[in-house]
C-alpha cells in the first residue's frame, strides 16, 4: 500500500512538472512585418532548438537560468538574446529579423592575377556563366555575341562545330589575322583554325572543345594595359576563360539538359520540273533550234516529265539537339574537388552533319598550408564531327545549281511481279543505285564517309605561396594536347574507277607546353593608393606532327579500320 502510494505521488509530481515547464515562445517577422518561416532558434553551446513554422511562430522548452538564444536565418543578420529563466515561466519573445547587406568588391581576372573591379584602368568586359548557358550555340565564343561592349562576333556558319569571327574593338588589320588570344586557366591555348588546312565552313574549331558548363566566367581584355602583358599575342585583344571551382562547404550534384531543334530559317523557292522544262524549251527555241530540246544526264522527256525532286529537302533536314551535364561539387576546410561530364550531341540543318561531343573535367584545390596552395586542372574532351558536303563542294550548294529538278535520286528499276494466288503479272518501278548520270547531292552525301575526330586535354597546375601579408609566389604549369585525325573514305559506287576505292587518313598531333612563375607585391600606401609590382619568367613550347596517308586498290576496309602500322602507303 505504501508503494502504490509513493507511485502515485511520483506520478503526480512529474505530470506537475510538465504542465509547469519553462517555455520561450514568440513570432520571427521580417523588415515589412511578414512572418519569416524556417528560423533556426538555438540555445548557444548546445544542439537544442527548433524553426519557426509556417505563420512564423516558435516554441521551446528550456532548462532554468541564464541562457542566450540565437536567431539565424539566410539573408538576415544573427540575433542574440540572453534572459533569465524561472522554474515554470513562459516568456513571449517576438523579434524582428534585419537584413543582411553586405557591398562586395568584384573580383575580375587580369593576366597573371586577379583585381577589384573598381580598382581597375583598362577596359574588361565580364561574361557570367549563366550568361554563355543561356544560349545554345555550336561553340562557346558564338554565345559572347551581345554580351560585352567592344566585341563583335559574327557566326561562319550554322554548321556542326563551326567557328565564330570573334573580333576585339575591330578589324586591327587587313591581312593580318586578326583573332584574340585564347587562355584557360592561365593558359595561353592552341587556337589555329587552319591546322587541317582550308577546309571551306568545315575548318577545324578547336575552341569547340571547351565545354561551356566548365566556364565560370569570361573576362575580354581590349585595351594595351590589360593585354600588354602578353606581348604581341594579345595585339588582337585576349580573352580569359576561367573554368569552375567547388564553392560552398559540403557535397551537392547538379544536373542539367538542354533539348532543342534546329533547321533553315528560309529555304529557296526553286523551281519544279514542270517549271524548269518550259524555260529550258524556251531556251532552245530562242536559240533558233526546232523540236524538243535534248535534256542534260540523257534523260527522256517523259521520264523528266514523270520527276520532280527538290534538292533542297533532299539535303537540309530538321536537327535534334542534345545537351546533358552532370556536375559534382566537395569542399571542406583543406581541399575542394569539381568534376563534371558532359555529353553534346547536335544535329545540324543539314542532313548528315552532326557533332558528337563526351568531355569530362576534374579541378580540385589543396589548402597544403597556411600560405600555401596547390590547384590542379584535368580535361579531356572526345569529339566527332560527321562532315557532309556544302557550298562549293556539293551538298546544298549542289542542291541549288546543278541538280536540276528532273534528276532522280535514285535509278528506277522495272520489276515484274507475280501475284502467287491468281498468277497475273504486273510490272513494278522499284528504287534501284544511286543516279549517278549528273549532280545528285544525296548520292555523295550517302556514299562518301568524311569525318574528323578530335582529342584533346587542357591541363593546368598552379602552386601559389604567400610568406607576408601582400607578397604572393606563384607557378603554372600549362599542356594542352590536342589530337585532330581526318578520316576520308570514297568508294568505287563513287569515284566510278577501276580502284576498288579512296581512303585517306590524315592525324595531326599538337602539343602546347607553357610555364611561368610570377612574384606579385601589393601595398596599400592609403587609402585609394596602392602600389604594385609584378615580376616574372615563362617558357613557352609548342611543337605540331602531321602526316598524310592515301590507300588505294584495297577491299573490304573503312575509316576506322585503317592502320598505319600494317597498310600499304603510297
Amino acid at each position: 500500500m505504501i508503494k502504490r502510494f509513493t507511485l502515485f505521488i511520483l506520478f503526480a509530481f512529474l505530470i506537475s512538472a510538465s504542465l509547469f515547464a519553462q517555455q520561450i515562445q514568440g513570432t520571427i517577422v521580417d523588415e515589412n512585418n511578414e512572418p519569416i518561416p524556417g528560423v533556426s532558434v538555438v540555445i548557444e553551446g548546445t544542439t537544442k532548438g527548433t524553426i519557426t513554422d509556417l505563420d512564423g511562430k516558435y516554441a521551446l522548452e528550456v532548462d532554468p537560468g541564464h541562457i542566450k538564444l540565437v536567431f539565424s536565418f539566410v539573408g538576415y543578420k544573427k540575433q542574440y538574446f540572453p534572459m533569465d529563466i524561472k522554474e515554470g515561466e513562459v516568456k513571449i519573445l517576438d523579434i524582428a529579423m534585419e537584413p543582411e547587406v553586405e557591398v562586395l568588391d568584384e573580383m575580375v581576372v587580369i593576366g597573371y592575377g586577379t583585381a577589384k573591379k573598381r580598382d581597375l584602368t583598362g577596359s574588361i568586359s565580364t561574361v557570367k556563366s549563366d550568361q554563355i548557358m543561356e544560349v545554345q550555340a555550336p561553340s562557346f565564343e558564338s554565345s559572347l555575341q551581345g554580351q560585352a561592349a567592344g566585341l563583335s562576333v559574327t557566326q561562319g556558319s550554322g554548321l556542326a562545330g563551326s567557328a565564330s569571327i570573334v573580333r576585339v574593338r575591330g578589324i586591327a588589320s587587313i591581312s593580318a589575322g586578326g583573332d584574340p588570344l585564347y587562355v584557360v586557366d592561365g593558359i595561353p591555348i592552341t587556337q589555329d583554325y587552319f591546322i587541317t588546312g582550308n577546309s571551306g565552313a568545315m575548318n577545324n574549331n578547336p575552341l569547340a572543345a571547351i565545354n561551356p558548363a566548365d566556364i565560370e566566367s569570361v573576362e575580354i581584355l581590349k585595351d594595351a594595359a590589360a593585354t600588354g602583358i602578353y606581348g604581341a599575342r594579345g595585339a588582337n585583344g585576349v580573352i580569359l576563360i576561367t573554368t569552375k571551382r567547388a564553392k560552398k562547404k559540403g557535397f551537392s550534384v547538379d544536373f542539367s539538359t538542354t533539348l532543342g531543334m534546329t533547321e533553315p530559317t528560309a529555304k529557296p523557292n526553286m523551281l519544279d520540273s514542270k517549271q524548269y522544262l518550259q524555260m529550258y524549251q524556251e531556251a532552245w527555241e530562242n536559240d533558233g533550234h526546232a523540236g524538243r530540246a535534248p535534256l542534260p544526264g540523257g534523260i527522256s522527256w517523259e521520264d523528266a516529265e514523270n520527276t520532280n525532286t527538290n534538292w533542297v529537302d533532299e539535303t537540309t533536314q530538321r536537327g535534334f539537339k542534345q545537351f546533358y551535364s552532370l556536375g559534382i561539387n566537395y569542399k571542406n576546410t583543406w581541399f575542394s574537388v569539381y568534376g563534371n561530364y558532359t555529353y553534346d550531341n547536335a544535329e545540324t540543318f543539314l542532313t548528315g552533319n552532326k557533332y558528337i561531343r563526351n568531355s569530362g573535367r576534374i579541378n580540385m584545390d589543396f589548402q597544403a598550408g597556411k600560405n600555401l596552395k596547390i590547384s590542379l586542372s584535368l580535361s579531356l574532351s572526345d569529339a566527332t564531327n560527321f562532315r557532309v558536303p556544302n557550298a562549293w563542294s556539293g551538298g546544298l550548294g549542289a542542291a541549288m545549281s546543278t541538280a536540276l529538278p528532273i534528276f532522280p535520286v535514285y535509278w528506277q528499276r522495272d520489276v515484274w511481279q507475280v501475284d502467287p494466288q491468281t498468277g497475273d503479272s504486273t510490272l513494278a518501278h522499284k528504287k534501284g543505285d544511286f543516279w549517278n548520270n549528273g549532280s545528285n547531292p544525296v548520292r555523295v552525301r550517302e556514299l562518301r564517309k568524311d569525318e574528323l575526330q578530335e582529342f584533346r586535354s587542357i591541363n593546368t597546375g598552379s602552386i601559389t605561396y604567400s610568406p607576408i601579408e601582400n607578397l604572393m609566389f606563384k607557378g603554372d604549369f600549362g599542356y594542352d594536347y590536342m589530337n585532330l585525325n581526318e578520316e576520308v573514305y570514297e568508294p568505287k559506287e563513287l569515284i566510278l574507277s577501276d580502284h576498288a576505292g579512296f581512303a585517306y587518313w590524315t592525324p595531326h598531333f599538337i602539343r602546347n607546353y607553357n610555364v611561368s612563375i610570377t612574384g606579385n607585391y601589393n601595398w596599400n600606401i592609403v587609402e585609394d593608393h596602392n602600389f604594385g609590382v609584378l615580376a616574372g619568367w615563362e617558357y613557352l613550347r609548342n611543337s605540331r606532327y602531321n602526316e598524310n596517308y592515301t590507300l588505294s586498290d584495297a577491299t573490304g576496309f573503312m575509316p576506322r579500320n585503317i592502320d598505319k602500322a600494317d597498310t600499304n602507303l603510297i
